[in-house]
């Protein structure tokens, strides 16, 4: 809550920076750090080796993120609107800006970031629904505008051919690069946490009736989905194009998309998150980061 730090893969401070924010979220890519104050006015970037920028938003922020190449879009709460858009690129100057009629529930950058997908929230009859919309940062009109669907948006993901994957309460769905909905996926039970990776994905439900915990793999949207039945609930997870990571209370296990177990490793401290890093498990706690060798060998 009061510091920034950046570790070697080994585990040594590289750099400690002070944080000022009173109420502070991270996003990060491979090189920078996107630091903001939700419900405050102040974010900042910052590099390996010194801050890139600060920079104060127009109004409250809402929510930001950052993309691969630096880019930081930042929406905030402002009298003007519903809600404000503004897109910095990777100095910190502003190169777009839209002021909105509709609440914007989380954004999504291009591979190149020239244009991201902006998904908005509203009520509709007594229910919640979204509607995406694809931006490119150099024209004025969308270039696309989704259906609105009878769901609310938990996280979208971008994909390299400018289609779009959305996480939604009750169901997932892929767009084209067109915006054409594609594929949908009812979950079996109650969202409980979610990864993606290139063009697949791996859900986790609850099942309170039945009282099970259910994985649900997604390989590709020509596959069948796939759902197994795990001995305990899931922590956290995390996805790559290969396999799927998943942190119970008593061990971290490795899938593959087809739902097969492909290794298991006991943990006997608490973690909250974890991360790979080539053949490495980040365990990430409250007060500790631990590194275990956790290798996989994959076609």
């Amino acid at each position: 809550d009061t510091k920034f730090y950046i570790y070697s893969g080994d585990g040594k401070i590289i750099e400690t920076r002070e944080n000022t924010y009173s109420n502070s979220v991270m996003k990060n890519v491979e090189n920078k750090a996107l630091i903001y104050e939700q419900g405050g006015s102040y974010f900042r970037v910052e590099g390996k080796r010194d801050t890139v920028y600060n920079k104060k938003a127009s109004g409250t922020i809402l929510t930001a993120e950052i993309s691969n190449q630096g880019y930081v879009a930042v929406v905030s709460l402002t009298d003007r609107y519903v809600c404000e858009l503004s897109v910095y690129d990777a100095g910190g100057e502003e190169i777009y800006f839209r002021g909105c009629k509709e609440r914007i529930i989380d954004i999504a950058f291009n591979s190149e970031s020239t244009g991201c997908a902006v998904v908005n929230i509203d009520a509709q009859n007594g229910s919640l629904v979204s509607k995406t919309r694809m931006i490119d940062f150099k024209k004025s009109e969308d270039l696309w505008e989704s259906q609105t669907m009878e769901v609310c948006c938990v996280d979208s993901y971008m994909l390299d051919d400018n289609g779009i994957f959305i996480f939604g309460d009750e169901i997932c769905a892929h767009y084209d690069a067109d915006g054409n909905c594609d594929f949908t996926q009812s979950y079996t039970g109650t969202l409980s946490d979610f990864a993606y990776s290139g063009n697949k994905a791996a859900i986790v439900c609850e099942n309170e009736v039945k009282r099970e915990t259910t994985m649900m793999f997604i390989n590709g949207y020509d596959q069948d989905v796939i759902s197994i039945v795990l001995n305990e609930p899931v922590k956290c997870m995390y996805a790559e194009k290969n396999a799927v990571y998943i942190m119970t209370e008593g061990s971290v296990d490795a899938y593959d998309y087809s739902g097969k177990l492909l290794k298991s490793k006991e943990i006997s401290e608490v973690y909250r998150q974890i991360y790979r890093i080539d053949d490495y498990i980040m365990l990430i706690g409250y007060n500790s980061i631990d590194r275990v060798k956790f290798e996989l060998k994959l076609k």
